[in-house]
């Protein structure tokens, strides 16, 4: 049987895979909704403040610029958990 410290660790392990496989999901919708519209994201990094910048300037109708500006939120989230599980 692990001991306390190690089970402990596994349950962080296990949540940060979590926050990893909902980071993952929340870039793949926003590629999604991209691609939907034929949008390119060419060698931009989509998730940094230019990148950011960029996507707020794109064609898309009112209700997928909302997808995304939500999905943008979630994904500051997951990003702040990983600081606090590290």
């Amino acid at each position: 049987m692990p001991d306390e410290a190690t089970e402990t660790l596994g349950r962080v392990v296990a949540q940060r895979s979590q926050t990893v496989q909902q980071t993952t999901r929340i870039k793949n919708r926003i590629h999604g909704i991209l691609h939907t519209n034929v949008i390119a994201p060419d060698e931009i990094e989509l998730f940094v403040a230019f990148g950011r910048v960029w996507r707020g300037s794109l064609p898309l109708e009112r209700d997928e610029m909302l997808a995304v500006r939500r999905y943008l939120v979630d994904l500051d989230q997951r990003l702040a958990d990983f600081s606090i599980l590290d």
